[in-house]
């Protein structure tokens, strides 16, 4: 399916966080369907993926100037302005960190945010598939979220189960967009406790980016329900927010 403009023009707003209270409705509206979830994914994953490219070329340029070169006054310019240009991202980088570390939501994240635990795998056999997943278990019990983000998406036969400690690595990585859109979708699995953890990570989720009003509308949700996993916690955490 074909995205619209107007569709197109959410997910730009989406990712710039810069959405609006009727545009937010509406792309809670959007969500519901998978060909915009696959949109706004692939859209979240082109932004990150040119980041991390900006950033090593930066890199290459940098090691490039200072191995050797640096007599050429032209050069040592360059590495100057190279360097100033790190400085001020840093600086930058610096001051959205300390002016986001205040808000709310970020606090109450790393106060309510527990890791999920690693499964222990009782899979019969020793097939490649349970191989591979037991890899990629392993290296999320060893804190190699990026490698084992990787060995999540590559398995064959992904369940939701899987799934959900993809969106685990994802948050650990900073990648909360992606991580958001994922848990979305795992809000609706037939398993209710992935659709549960689904969504209390979500919600945290939302926290983290400091879009109190979602988490706010996600943890009243839960709160109000007592044979949720997380009611309890909801609960707490409903009375900080208000």
């Amino acid at each position: 399916m074909k995205m619209t403009e107007k569709q197109l023009k959410l997910i730009e707003k989406y990712l710039d966080q810069d959405l609006s209270k009727d545009q937010k409705d509406q792309f809670e509206l959007e969500l519901k369907s998978a060909d915009f979830r696959e949109e706004l994914l692939y859209q979240a994953k082109i932004i990150d993926t040119y980041k991390a490219i900006e950033i090593q070329n930066l890199r290459n340029k940098m090691e490039q100037i200072s191995k050797g070169q640096t007599n050429n006054p032209n050069h040592r310019r360059t590495l100057l302005l190279l360097l100033g240009g790190t400085i001020l991202i840093c600086i930058v980088g610096a001051y959205f960190f300390f002016s986001h570390a205040n808000t709310k939501g970020p606090k109450l994240f790393a106060e309510y945010y527990v890791e999920l635990p690693p499964e222990v795998s009782n899979r019969s056999g020793e097939t490649e598939q349970n191989f591979a997943l037991q890899k990629a278990m392993q290296l999320y019990i060893d804190k190699d979220y990026k490698t084992a983000l990787k060995s999540f998406e590559t398995l064959n036969d992904k369940s939701d189960k899987t799934k959900l400690y993809e969106t685990m690595c994802l948050i650990k990585l900073d990648k909360f967009t992606e991580a958001s859109i994922l848990l979305q979708k795992l809000k609706n699995s037939e398993m209710s406790a992935i659709s549960q953890n689904a969504d209390w990570y979500l919600c945290l989720a939302r926290l983290q980016t400091d879009d109190i009003p979602s988490a706010r509308k996600h943890v009243k949700e839960i709160s109000s329900d007592p044979s949720h996993l997380f009611h309890r916690q909801a609960q707490k955490l409903m009375v900080e927010l208000n």
